[in-house]
């Protein structure tokens, strides 16, 4: 018996048979590539002959795992093909759809029916169907597409609101996470939280504009009483929940907030935040002129005074006392922001970080303010005593 070539069907024999003792022949893995009635012709000793099968057209099933896909964001989609409730292994697939970006269009089942691609829903939520075609059939399937946003708020902090007490101002984050319109708790789930970048216009920072001195997770302010070197990152410990603190102790400062979590195995990261805080202790100073006599200074921020009555002398411009105090050490009410702006020392050099004030005292001295706890002092303007100066900011 001699098989004829048919295009209907693959694992024809192609060459000559030999029936057995009952004139039969066996074809194993015969695989018709169309349905309908169809028909097989042979050749047995030159004559013809012919025999109609009734071939069912094949029932595909596709399954896809996950089937939900999270709108703008790649997931690793796991396919199961299947014909007649068999998986289809080794078979080649062309994928399609609307609104999905895929990392591949084409794909080869393995052995169990399945394959995997990576797909990015794009435009809005809803479903999304995607259709695999094997041969001239095609096979579809249905997958859902939630519209997730992460988002960072704050309050508290502005440019325009004052510091607590003229001393420090803490500003809240919070981190929201909505899935197709509706609020997820993010309660027992980690956040992490990061300072991107950290920017003072103060005029009276002698740092670099970067650095992060004088920041800090959380809502307790910094107390610093000596000098310390530049940091590039914000005292403390970043929390872990959805929401974040950070407190600064020096005022016009720009910071730049990252948020991101994982919620069901997918991660989200929250468009970078920017949040200022307003004026600070150090927002009535210009930047410091180190060394000189109180009448030297006096006359630099403004002008010697008329006379040489005790108490405060505004047209010298040289700061008041509790000024000073505000940015000094802890003992006097301040929390050391002149310790994060870098001050200099006097020129004594016992890291007391004694200043002039404006303020006249009886039998011809001055009054000083020791940065490092904020106590005051007398000097005499006879002696030429040389202090710290700085002055108040002009206009």
């Amino acid at each position: 018996v001699i098989f004829k070539s048919n295009s209907d069907f693959i694992g024809l024999p192609t060459t000559e048979q030999t029936t057995d003792k009952n004139g039969q022949i066996t074809v194993t893995a015969l695989t018709a590539t169309a349905s309908g009635t169809l028909s097989i012709e042979a050749a047995v000793n030159g004559a013809r002959v012919s025999a109609s099968l009734t071939v069912n057209a094949a029932t595909y099933s596709l399954e896809a795992s996950p089937n939900t896909l999270t709108l703008g964001v790649e997931t690793e989609v796991t396919f199961t093909l299947q014909a007649n409730g068999n998986p289809l292994g080794d078979t080649a697939v062309t994928l399609s759809g609307e609104n999905l970006t895929f990392s591949s269009t084409g794909a080869t089942t393995d052995k169990d029916g399945k394959f995997t691609v990576k797909l990015t829903p794009t435009g809005s939520g809803g479903n999304r169907t995607i259709s695999a075609t094997v041969g001239t059939d095609t096979v579809p399937v249905d997958l859902s597409v939630s519209k997730v946003t992460f988002v960072l708020t704050d309050s508290g902090g502005g440019k325009d609101t004052s510091f607590v007490g003229d001393k420090y101002q803490t500003i809240k984050l919070t981190a929201t996470l909505v899935i197709d319109g509706k609020e997820v708790s993010l309660d027992g789930t980690p956040v992490t939280w990061t300072v991107e970048s950290s920017s003072v216009s103060c005029e009276a920072w002698m740092r670099s504009a970067g650095a992060y001195n004088g920041l800090m997770w959380g809502q307790t302010p910094l107390s610093l009483t000596a000098a310390e070197n530049d940091k590039y990152a914000p005292a403390g410990t970043a929390p872990t929940g959805a929401e974040a603190y950070l407190t600064d102790i020096v005022g016009e400062r720009t910071v730049t907030v990252k948020a991101s979590v994982e919620y069901n195995g997918q991660l989200y990261t929250a468009e970078e935040k920017t949040v200022t805080f307003g004026n600070g202790p150090l927002s009535v100073f210009e930047k410091p002129l180190r060394y000189m006599t109180w009448k030297e200074a006096a006359q630099k921020c403004g002008s010697l005074p008329s006379d040489s009555s005790p108490g405060y002398h505004d047209e010298t411009n040289l700061p008041r006392k509790e000024e000073l105090q505000a940015v000094s050490g802890p003992g006097n009410g301040g929390y050391g922001a002149a310790f994060a702006a870098k001050w200099p020392d006097d020129p004594n050099d016992y890291d007391w970080f004694r200043y002039w004030t404006g303020e006249l005292l009886v039998f011809g001295s001055a009054r000083i303010v020791g940065l490092h706890d904020g106590n005051v002092d007398g000097y005499s303007l006879v002696a030429g005593v040389l202090m710290a100066a700085v002055c108040r900011r002009r206009g």
